[in-house]
């Protein structure tokens, strides 16, 4: 069995007083391909220069080969880097360029052409010795940029999304030799990308990331047919992403339908996310179906249709080598092993800190309050002897937001996630005052990773006070 050769342990940093990373733990093995996989702003590039050394956290600790090394410098740890932007010696040819760490290392003269040409022959420039690297293509010029990287020998390669400035072909053919450089040297890849392709078609392990959190750790594999969570089933492949309930075990209803699944109902909980893969989706007869309903596009993709399916007003997503007709009412068989059951990561969005009360009419069952630096005024029904002076917590479910232009909402927020759910979009943002998060349900589909303008219904706002069952904060 492989040994562990970085480990992270308890890994928090933050900048401008934002969160980047929160007490992440990471184990990485000897002679292993693993990708840090997540949108931007997730993480996954701090926790890279942290494992480099370039980026000091502000807690935790970084372990090489069972040695702790937070003050090691980065020419001290036998760790080497490939940017995306790739920092080639312009000045320099190819050969020298290559040769670059040989004379750093103090590298016997009469050994270094040897081993320049070794190098150049593993990412296939032989005979590019005395070429300028300016005249190279950005292919050419990134396995200049691995060959310097690789010969010294490193432990560990670091990759800083490096594939980002290739075209798509060249990315493509980029990523198998990748994967063949890393099994013929035997030194551990560490591999930065937000693309869910490259981290698929490369990778032994892949690590998804979201807001300073890892969300999953697995193989490939396991990470595409056993996503943990509606984000990771969302951000790795096409997922249909349905609100489902489960008042028993191994039974899931959709709307009307209720379908059979190989999962207990999750403890306490009946509000669940149902996830089916498009490709996982059968087209049958009405009749044999365990979901029907009426196909509103069709399109021949080369090697199977892509259709939508509006089933009560939600949209399923299906690829399948049959076709059907713009208007045809079918049937969509789903084997229940190909039903993944997921607890819900947020149900209600709950205000932090506490929201204010600044006054209560008994009369009128109205109170107001201040969110986010805006007085809000909602009906509702509290104890008349609560005191009126008290702090307390206010529920708001995902449909009282709206969004709209930055500075012309009751306030801005940062938007992290946007996930369909066949018939509304579920957006998770943070506020840029109070930095704290709330889940929206949205008809409109907002960018991940914008600033927005967010508007309060404060007619929607639930009272009393109490946490719903399923509220995650």
């Amino acid at each position: 069995m492989a040994e562990v050769i970085i480990r992270l342990e308890d890994i928090s940093i933050a900048f401008d007083g934002e969160v980047i990373l929160d007490k992440l733990n990471l184990e990485i093995k000897d002679k292993e391909f693993v990708t840090l996989l997540g949108p931007s702003g997730c993480g996954k590039t701090t926790t890279l220069r942290i494992i480099g050394g370039f980026t000091q956290q502000d807690s935790g600790n970084v372990f090489f080969a069972g040695k702790k090394i937070n003050k090691l410098p980065p020419h001290k740890r036998n760790v080497n880097t490939v940017f995306q932007k790739y920092a080639l010696f312009p000045h320099l040819n190819v050969f020298e360029n290559v040769a670059f760490g040989l004379r750093i290392s103090k590298t016997p003269k009469n050994e270094i052409p040897g081993k320049v040409k070794e190098m150049l022959k593993l990412v296939d420039l032989s005979g590019y010795e005395n070429r300028s690297v300016s005249s190279l293509s950005g292919g050419q010029q990134q396995r200049v940029a691995i060959a310097r990287a690789l010969i010294n020998h490193p432990n560990v390669l670091l990759l800083d999304e490096p594939l980002g400035a290739l075209d798509l072909k060249l990315r493509k053919d980029m990523q198998l030799e990748l994967k063949n450089m890393q099994q013929k040297t035997g030194i551990t890849f560490i591999y930065v990308t937000h693309d869910q392709e490259e981290a698929l078609t490369m990778s032994d392990t892949v690590v998804v990331m979201n807001n300073g959190v890892i969300q999953q750790i697995g193989s490939p594999q396991d990470i595409y047919n056993e996503p943990i969570n509606a984000f990771v089933a969302d951000f790795i492949g096409e997922s249909n992403i349905i609100d489902g309930k489960m008042t028993e075990d191994y039974s899931v209803s959709v709307g009307s339908f209720t379908l059979p699944c190989v999962d207990p109902r999750p403890e306490a909980k009946k509000h669940v996310d149902v996830v089916v893969r498009p490709e996982d989706i059968q087209i049958v007869s009405k009749e044999e179906g365990n979901i029907s309903g009426i196909v509103e596009s069709s399109l021949f993709k080369g090697v199977h249709y892509e259709m939508t399916v509006n089933s009560e007003g939600k949209i399923w997503l299906i690829h399948s080598i049959d076709s059907a007709t713009v208007g045809e009412t079918i049937g969509m068989k789903i084997d229940s092993e190909d039903i993944h059951i997921m607890k819900k990561m947020y149900s209600w969005s709950i205000c932090e800190p506490l929201v204010e009360k600044k006054e209560y009419h008994e009369e009128e069952q109205r109170l107001s309050f201040i969110l986010e630096g805006k007085e809000y005024s909602v009906e509702g029904v509290l104890d008349p002897e609560t005191d009126n002076d008290s702090r307390f917590t206010v529920r708001i479910p995902p449909e009282a937001f709206s969004f709209t232009a930055a500075d012309e909402g009751d306030f801005n927020a940062y938007v992290e996630s946007v996930i369909w759910k066949a018939d509304h979009y579920e957006i998770l943002f943070e506020t840029e005052g109070q930095q704290t998060r709330y889940l929206a349900s949205s008809q409109m589909d907002e960018q991940a990773g914008t600033t927005v303008g967010v508007i309060l219904d404060a007619a929607a706002v639930r009272l009393p006070v109490s946490e719903p069952e399923e509220t995650k904060k």
